[in-house]
């Protein structure tokens, strides 16, 4: 069972793992993300499996998230942020079906509103600048006498990327959309080929990717590991948090990573 299947747990049973849940009944389910809560963001997802009919089922699910900047990884974030708060609304729908007796085809769909509010303080300004530019001069606004080559440019889009992807674990990405193909082997290994189109905004920074991973997951009694890797687009638009425009894309490597038990 995870987020992006319709499939629910027995009444009861516990998942724990990077994802965590908890069977209220046969077809419904509460849900927290593991790794935003530790970091401070609050979260929670009421998922009802509404429909189950031989090769199909369908899963409807409500999600909330909040943050604000006293809280986030425990209150760390107060000096790099004059305003930092998000409150998003989360409904999703999830359809799985068996193509045949080891393909199982796994289709996600979420989409995200509410205020997020992001400003940088003064020495949030002047971190992310001299992380940047680690040779120039914030107060004169100097970039470095190799800041034109294009591994500044390079770095740029690093730094923002990860800033977005940051934003995007602690589950305030705005959409996404996942198709996921589950081949079930002889031996119980399963291995898992999934796409993914999603959505970031963090105020003016804005950016759209494209993933491809592929995925095998082994499961030992209540142990389950899945582990896999694959390729990201993604492009970059609008100014970042100091200011400065960005316009940019670009490949990167990405990964495909869960564990959990079951209880």
């Amino acid at each position: 069972m995870t987020y992006y299947t319709a499939n629910t747990l027995a009444a009861g049973q516990c998942k724990l793992g990077l994802e965590s849940a908890i069977g209220l009944s046969d077809t419904a389910d509460l849900v927290i993300d593991t790794l935003p809560l530790i970091a401070g963001a609050p979260n929670a997802t009421i998922k009802y499996q509404i429909y189950r009919s031989g090769d199909h089922s369908v899963s409807l699910g409500l999600g909330a998230s909040y943050l604000n900047r006293d809280q986030i990884l425990w209150g760390g974030a107060k000096k790099q942020f004059d305003e930092l708060s998000a409150q998003i609304i989360r409904p999703q729908i999830s359809w799985s079906r068996r193509l045949s007796e080891r393909l199982i085809l796994h289709t996600h769909w979420s989409f995200g509103f509410g205020p997020i509010k992001a400003r940088l303080s003064e020495d949030g300004r002047r971190a992310l600048w001299e992380s940047k530019y680690p040779n120039g001069d914030y107060d004169e606004q100097r970039k470095g006498k190799d800041s034109s080559n294009l591994a500044d440019i390079d770095g740029d889009y690093a730094l923002s990327h990860r800033g977005l992807q940051i934003q995007s674990l602690l589950g305030f990405g705005r959409d996404f959309f996942m198709l996921s193909g589950e081949f079930v082997r002889e031996s119980g290994k399963r291995i898992l080929i999934t796409s993914r189109i999603d959505q970031v905004e963090l105020e003016d920074l804005r950016a759209k990717s494209f993933r491809l991973t592929i995925a095998q997951q082994w499961s030992f009694e209540t142990f389950h590991i899945r582990i896999g890797a694959g390729l990201q687009y993604q492009s970059l638009s609008g100014r970042d948090l100091d200011g400065e425009a960005l316009a940019d894309s670009g490949f990167q490597p990405t990964t495909d990573i869960d564990f959990y038990w079951l209880l």
